[in-house]
């Protein structure tokens, strides 16, 4: 809601700048001319944003490079679709006539401009607050939680424990997680993210936002053609999707093994 508010005063900021740029206070047009650029700038700037933030929540697991590509593609959309919202409150509220000219052409040129500076900078600085939000997670979980070598599994009213090498991957299932065997499926009543805290960090890595598996048993990765990547474990008997996120991260810990 914050970050709502100070936008909309940035917006309406650049249409006072924009107007200065052409009138001064004493003009008898100023202030009519400031409500127009004011009007302008706001429904460009918040359906910019608006589009920016809705799209950005969607691409979480994305790298920057690709967050910025798309997310300021369809903010762009958002940019043009408020300055249509513009010209028809321009038509509503300041009685002004719509008129396709080369004036028009120019305002939503630079709309365009303002809209993509509005998104790239929201996208850069959403992705290294997140990046420095998660950081602080995983260090805080590292350190309260120790690392096991078994878990406790209930099957039938009987708790036994499963020892943590014979894990090949592990599955995201709501508030529980699916501990994966080479021959059995088990639910623990825990978030997979607590699950992982606890785990041997040189051995299990989170792959993808479901998904996370042992090293150990890793066989190979593959490219598809659809852009995704995906794990082969275990004899190429399981397959795990891998998110662009973790795909480096992954390489990384392969290699130094």
């Amino acid at each position: 809601m914050l970050q709502f508010l100070f936008f909309i005063l940035i917006f309406t900021l650049i249409g006072f700048v924009f107007t200065l740029a052409s009138k001064t206070f004493t003009d008898y047009e100023f202030v009519l001319l400031l409500k127009e650029n004011c009007i302008t700038a706001n429904s460009v700037g918040i359906f910019t944003f608006l589009f920016a933030h809705l799209y950005n929540q969607k691409i979480k697991e994305e790298n920057l490079k690709t967050k910025l590509l798309k997310v300021v593609s369809f903010s762009l959309l958002g940019g043009l679709f408020g300055r249509v919202v513009s010209l028809i409150l321009h038509h509503i509220i300041l009685e002004r006539i719509i008129s396709f000219n080369q004036l028009l052409f120019a305002t939503t040129l630079s709309t365009t401009l303002v809209s993509f500076l509005i998104s790239s900078s929201s996208v850069t600085i959403w992705h290294f607050l997140d990046i420095e939000i998660n950081s602080k997670k995983d260090k805080v979980s590292v350190k309260l939680v120790p690392e096991i070598k078994t878990i406790e599994v209930k099957i039938k009213n009987k708790i036994s424990f499963l020892n943590i090498e014979n894990l090949v991957y592990l599955t995201s299932n709501g508030k529980k997680t699916i501990l994966h065997t080479k021959t059995k499926d088990f639910e623990l009543n825990e978030i997979l993210k607590n699950v992982l805290a606890k785990l041997p960090k040189e051995k299990f890595i989170r792959v993808h936002k479901k998904h996370a598996i042992n090293l150990d048993y890793f066989e190979s990765m593959e490219h598809l053609s659809s852009g995704d990547y995906q794990a082969y474990l275990f004899h190429d008997n399981f397959i795990v999707p891998i998110s662009a996120k973790n795909k480096n991260l992954l390489k990384e810990k392969i290699s130094s093994r």
